[in-house]
């Protein structure tokens, strides 16, 4: 079974203090990489979400947007004040005023604890139950991804069966052309042989005949091309994860249906066979977003 490496999930679920929302978005790359958008609260987490990423995914270019929103009664942050800063400055105050040989009045104070520095903000620890929670959401978005790429990838293994079946089907067509090919080139040879006033007996001209049919036979090309396209349905039809496999039996496809063009020498089997190479083609570029 063949999965595609384009993948979208999203979930939002609420809990008692927050509301945590996952949104995952796949595309195609040769190995995996990330582009993750995480709360601060968790960012420490960064890692071992990595990890599940990669352990689940595998391969993709990964889009990763986690949000949580608290309720109003929950406290993200704790301010207090730094009471060794305050009594610091409240001190200095006092001792410049006794030298200026002034009062320090109420509002001196009010204007002390305006400063920012004595002021103190400390981030509150994530909770084990939340990020167990924000877990639980990674997991079901993972999830929701999974099945997007195996529904890509059953839409992407119909698609594939056609173009291989349409391969197959051109490759019977040229057979009703192989048989005329040994009296084109017998025709070709002799009309060279003509311009050049070059006289070959038949005996002589057969044997030129059967030399060039020999090297320009295809019967081989067509086996090793339909046997390709057989092993390719096996493996696609596999509950196995054959992605690269496939690439590799594309390419052998693609080198015999080459052959096939080279040793023709025939008009309408090469319009046949640029008719195969466009759906080999077409293998291929849908195999690049094979997981």
């Amino acid at each position: 079974m063949i999965t595609s490496m384009t993948g979208f999930g999203s979930v939002t679920q609420t809990f008692e203090q927050y509301q945590i929302q996952c949104e995952i978005k796949c595309l195609n790359s040769r190995g995996i990489d990330f582009g993750m958008n995480l709360p601060r609260l968790i960012s420490d987490k960064e890692i071992e979400i990595r990890n599940i990423l990669t352990q689940k995914l595998e391969r993709g270019k990964v889009y990763l947007n986690l949000s949580v929103e608290f309720a109003p009664s929950y406290s993200v942050s704790h301010i207090s004040i730094d009471e060794n800063t305050a009594f610091a400055y409240w001190n200095e105050i006092q001792s410049l005023a006794k030298k200026l040989n002034i009062s320090v009045t109420e509002q001196s104070f009010i204007q002390l604890i305006r400063q920012s520095e004595v002021w103190k903000k400390t981030e509150n620890t994530p909770s084990d139950e939340l990020w167990q929670d924000v877990l639980e959401v990674l997991q079901k978005t993972i999830e929701k991804v999974l099945q997007f790429r195996i529904q890509e990838g059953e839409n992407t293994a119909k698609s594939l069966k056609e173009s291989v079946l349409r391969i197959e089907t051109l490759s019977d067509e040229i057979a009703k052309y192989e048989n005329n090919r040994i009296p084109v080139l017998k025709e070709k040879l002799t009309q060279i042989l003509k311009e050049y006033n070059l006289n070959l007996n038949e005996d002589r001209l057969m044997q030129e005949l059967v030399y060039y049919a020999e090297k320009y036979d295809i019967a081989e090309e067509k086996t090793r091309l339909l046997h390709h396209c057989r092993y390719f349905v096996e493996n696609l039809e596999s509950n196995e994860n054959n992605g690269k496999k496939l690439q590799f039996i594309a390419q052998e496809m693609h080198r015999e249906v080459n052959t096939l063009g080279v040793k023709s020498s025939h008009v309408e089997i090469q319009k046949i066979v640029v008719v195969m190479k466009e759906e080999v083609e077409k293998i291929k570029e849908q195999l690049n977003n094979i997981a």
